[in-house]
C-alpha cells in the first residue's frame, strides 16, 4: 500500500509493493506486469514515479523490460539468496565476538551470505564500505557508527540516503548517529549511568568519582546518566595520560567512597591505582562499571557492572534486516534495550 505520509519516497513503496508480489508469488516468472497507464489508476501515482520503480527492480534483475511488448518478471524473489553487509570495529575485542557470533547465527540459519569487513571506528571508512557493498548489489547493511561523533559526516549521510532510495535498508548497533533515521539497535547508554548511580546511593555512598573519556559518544551518555541520578557530591575524572596521578591525589584526601567507571578496563586501571595507595576494594572505595565483559569476572575482587546485552543486540539487528529484506518489516527498525546490573563484591553498603 502507498503511503503519502511516509518518509518512504513513493517509487521506493510502490517497488516494495511489487517486490512482495512476486516474492508471494502474485506475480510469477514470465507473468507480464501492467501497463505504465494501468498502474498509474491502479496506484495513484505519476508515470516518473511508476518508471523510477521499474528501473529499481529491472536494476535488482527482478524485471526486464521488453521492446515493444511491455514489462515482464525474470526471476522469483528468494530470501536465501540475499546479502548482508556487517561493518564492525574489529579492534573491540570485548564485544565483536558477541556480534559477531549473534548476528551470523541468525543469517547463517536462512542460508543469508555474509560479508564483513572493518570499520576501523571510522566514519570515512564505513562510508568507503557502504559504497562498495551498494555496487556489490548487497540486500541489507548492519553497521556500527564510530563512537567518536555523535553525527555522521556529510559523506556518510549521503551515501546512506542513496541507499535508502534503493530500498536497501541498513541497521545501526551498539550506537547510532544522531542526524540519521532512527534505525537501530542499541543499549541504553543513559540508564547504564543511572542505575549504577542508584546502587550506589542505595549503599549510602555519597561521594563519588565518575571516570569519563569525552572523546567517545557512549561514556558520555553514561556519565550523563549517573549525574542525573546521583545526589551526592561528584568528582569527575576524565581518562587521559594523567589520570593515575589525578585518581591517587583524590583518593588519598579521602574525598570519594565510590567510583563509576565508563567500561570495564578503565575499571582494571582503577584496581591498579587504588592497590598502589594501599586502599582496599571495596572496604574503602566501592568500583562500579559498564559492559559486564570477561574482565569483570575475573578480577579480584569480582567487579560489580552493568550488563551490556551483546547478544541480544545482535539477535534483534540480524532479525530486523532479515524482515526488511523481505518486506515483513517496514524501514526503519529502533529497538533499545535496558540494561540491568550484575551484582558482585566490588561494591559494600556503607
Amino acid at each position: 500500500m502507498i503511503k503519502r505520509n511516509s518518509s518512504v519516497p513513493l517509487y521506493v513503496q510502490l517497488a516494495d509493493t511489487i517486490r512482495g508480489q512476486i516474492k508471494t508469488g502474485q506475480i510469477k516468472v514470465g507473468d507480464m506486469l501492467p501497463s505504465e497507464n494501468e498502474m498509474i489508476k491502479l496506484y495513484g501515482v505519476a508515470r516518473l514515479t511508476v518508471r523510477e520503480a521499474l528501473s529499481v527492480l529491472v536494476n535488482e534483475g527482478l524485471l526486464e523490460k521488453r521492446h515493444g511488448k511491455g514489462t515482464f518478471c525474470r526471476a522469483t524473489l528468494n530470501l536465501k539468496k540475499s546479502r548482508v553487509d556487517i561493518f564492525l570495529n574489529l579492534a573491540e575485542v570485548d564485544f565483536i565476538p558477541y556480534y559477531l557470533r549473534s548476528i551470523c547465527e541468525v543469517l547463517e540459519s536462512e542460508n543469508v551470505n555474509v560479508v564483513m569487513a572493518d570499520t576501523k571506528n571510522d566514519a570515512d571508512v564505513i562510508t568507503g564500505l557502504i559504497e562498495n557493498a551498494m555496487l556489490d548489489k548487497t540486500n541489507g547493511i548492519i553497521f556500527q557508527p564510530s563512537n567518536l561523533s555523535e553525527n555522521a559526516p556529510e559523506g556518510l549521510v549521503s551515501v546512506l540516503s542513496r541507499l535508502t532510495s534503493c530500498g536497501i535498508p541498513y541497521v545501526m548497533i551498539d550506537t547510532f548517529y544522531k542526524n540519521l533515521p532512527e534505525s537501530y539497535v542499541v543499549m541504553d547508554e543513559f540508564q547504564a549511568g543511572r542505575i549504577s548511580a542508584d546502587y550506589f546511593k542505595s549503599l549510602g555512598i555519597e561521594k563519588a568519582c565518575a571516570v569519563s573519556y569525552p572523546k567517545r559518544t557512549d561514556s558520555k551518555e553514561r556519565l550523563d546518566g549517573f549525574i542525573s541520578s546521583f545526589k551526592g557530591s561528584t568528582h569527575v575524572l576524565e581518562y587521559t595520560e594523567d589520570f593515575a596521578k589525578r585518581l591517587s591525589a583524590l583518593i588519598q584526601k579521602g574525598n570519594i567512597d565510590g567510583i563509576f567507571c565508563f567500561n570495564d578496563g578503565v575499571a582494571k586501571k582503577c584496581y591498579d591505582i587504588l592497590a598502589s595507595v594501599n586502599v582496599a576494594i571495596p572496604d574503602d572505595v566501592s568500583v562500579i562499571s559498564v559492559d559486564d565483559t570477561v574482565i569483570a569476572s575475573t578480577l579480584s575482587p569480582t567487579l560489580t557492572s552493568v550488563i551490556h546485552p551483546k547478544e541480544n543486540l545482535g539477535r534483534a539487528a540480524a532479525r530486523a534486516i532479515l524482515s526488511m529484506i523481505s518486506k515483513e518489516l517496514e524501514w526503519p527498525y529502533k529497538k533499545v534495550f535496558q540494561p540491568s546490573l550484575a551484582i558482585r563484591k566490588s561494591t559494600k553498603g556503607l
